[in-house]
């Protein structure tokens, strides 16, 4: 994460933009690739989609939540959010069929779609396109009615993943009612997304908000940012980053969540656990930090707002004394817990009052992340249709990111399954390298399945000589899949090919 000032004190809160808004707009400002803030998602839509209503559909959607109308221009130095009317952004909403000939190049168009950024201060964060898609000479096109590809692309700015499945439940009504000749009356969120940012501000200029720093600096006295992953000169915020993602297989997935309900922890708390075992394993740093994200929704009427609030968390978890998987499991739980009793403090606030006091100043903090999300478009229904999403595979490019972090691993659950994806900057981290820590992790998630007690010194000796690199494929164009088609353990990174068989070992 870029560190900056935590905000400048103001007092008038007119058009403020919440700490993470904020923290995105100078992301956004820095990066060198236009499209790395962009949340861009291409939907098959199979079925007899009446156009019309869809496009009324995402008029209401714009109409009842301001941060999709929302321009972010400069005054005297920082942003101010600007709230426009509903006809100024519908612009944006380019609905009328385009006819294309089959899904590749659907897939050429949905890859221009996302690299494309936006202009906070004169464009609305967000942008609509509606393919019709005709057989092409493959015959991609799937039987069952008259194929649409919707392309949705927002800036980070107006969403998280939280705001994402908001949209998806309210694009999903007003497309139903739309339908069947009712008033759409969308629900309106109980709280605007500016009245949210004041809540905020104002709450970091109280005393509790001193009793948070209080409670972090303790935490973090001991913890270090650093766990020892190779460093490049760059930090590679606003670049791209390498991708490897392999699907996790459905047994392994079903004793995961087996595993984590009798030990009352979340699969993503066993998912994170088994990361830092492989961080520790790796690196030897016992007390590391690894950062993940918090919705940072704290009342009621903030869960029905869009915009971006989200704030990452550093969790730092004691590993010294060479636990066992089960021990690791019980201490990451524990951290988890503390943590997310602490969650509103914003993460550049943090920075800001901890940051040169802990010694991490020109360090990259977090260098090692863990996410875990859903689908976010899998709330999105529309009646009659049946509704799919792409995945987007370009076998040449780089993942646009806007992180200086060296290493993420990002869960996402798809239909029930569960698909790991790392990210690394291409010159830190070696391919094989990577694909390595891949079916290490795999290992530690068997273990911990099946033989929690193995200590985890034990993976120490699978971190030996990497994997050769994978080799790059030829460039080519970028296809579009559903993404359930992820095979187990198929690497569909644009690093290759490297297709292991993972295999439970013997007693």
């Amino acid at each position: 994460m870029t560190r900056h000032a935590a905000g400048p004190a103001r007092t008038d809160r007119s058009g403020q933009l919440t700490s993470a808004q904020r923290e995105i707009w100078v992301l956004d400002r820095c990066s060198r690739v236009p499209a790395a803030l962009n949340l861009s998602y291409a939907l098959l839509v199979t079925g007899p989609l009446d156009v019309a209503a869809l496009a009324g559909a995402f008029d209401d959607l714009i109409q009842v939540h301001e941060p999709l109308r929302t321009l972010y221009p400069t005054v005297a130095g920082e942003p101010v959010a600007m709230v426009v009317e509903r006809g100024a952004a519908t612009a944006c909403l380019d609905l009328s069929p385009r006819t294309v000939s089959g899904l590749p190049e659907a897939a050429r168009m949905a890859d221009e779609q996302r690299r494309r950024g936006f202009d906070l201060a004169t464009e609305v964060p967000i942008r609509v396109a509606l393919l019709l898609v005709s057989p092409g000479d493959d015959g991609d096109v799937p039987a069952g009615g008259p194929t649409h590809v919707l392309l949705l692309t927002l800036h980070h700015i107006a969403a998280d993943g939280w705001s994402l499945h908001t949209l998806g439940l309210a694009l999903s009504g007003s497309y139903a009612a739309r339908l069947d000749g009712r008033d759409p009356a969308p629900e309106r969120p109980l709280i605007s997304c500016a009245e949210q940012a004041r809540d905020q501000w104002d709450w970091l200029a109280s005393a509790a908000a001193d009793q948070e720093t209080e409670w972090w600096r303790a935490r973090l006295r001991t913890a270090s940012p650093r766990c020892g992953l190779p460093r490049t000169a760059d930090d590679g915020t606003g670049t791209h980053l390498s991708r490897q993602v392999v699907a996790l297989p459905a047994d392994l997935v079903s004793q995961i969540r087996g595993v984590a309900r009798d030990a009352v922890v979340s699969p993503f708390v066993l998912l994170l656990a088994a990361f830092k075992a492989l961080l520790l394993s790796w690196t030897g740093a016992t007390e590391l930090i690894v950062g993940t994200l918090a919705a940072n929704r704290p009342t009621a009427s903030s869960a029905t707002v869009l915009g971006a609030h989200y704030n990452p968390l550093l969790t730092s978890t004691d590993l010294r004394g060479d636990p066992s998987l089960a021990e690791c499991l019980l201490r990451t739980s524990a951290t988890m817990l503390a943590v997310l009793d602490h969650q509103r403090l914003p993460f550049p606030a943090l920075l800001d009052r901890l940051g040169v006091e802990l010694g991490w100043a020109g360090a990259a903090v977090p260098e090692a992340m863990f996410l875990m999300d859903r689908y976010p478009m899998d709330a999105l229904r529309l009646t009659g249709c049946d509704v799919t999403g792409l995945y987007l595979d370009d076998e040449t490019a780089g993942v646009p990111a806007a992180t200086p972090a060296r290493l993420t691993f990002f869960v996402r659950e798809v239909n029930g399954a569960l698909t790991l994806s790392a990210l690394y900057p291409p010159d830190a981290l070696g391919d094989g390298v990577v694909a390595q820590a891949l079916q290490v992790y795999q290992e530690i998630l068997i273990d911990l399945c099946d033989s929690p007690e193995t200590p985890v010194s034990r993976y120490d000796v699978l971190f030996g000589e990497p994997l050769p690199n994978a080799l790059r494929r030829e460039p080519g164009e970028p296809t579009l899949r559903p993404v359930t088609e992820l095979a187990p353990v198929e690497v569909l990174s644009p690093v290759g090919a490297w297709s292991p068989a993972y295999e439970r070992r013997s007693p």
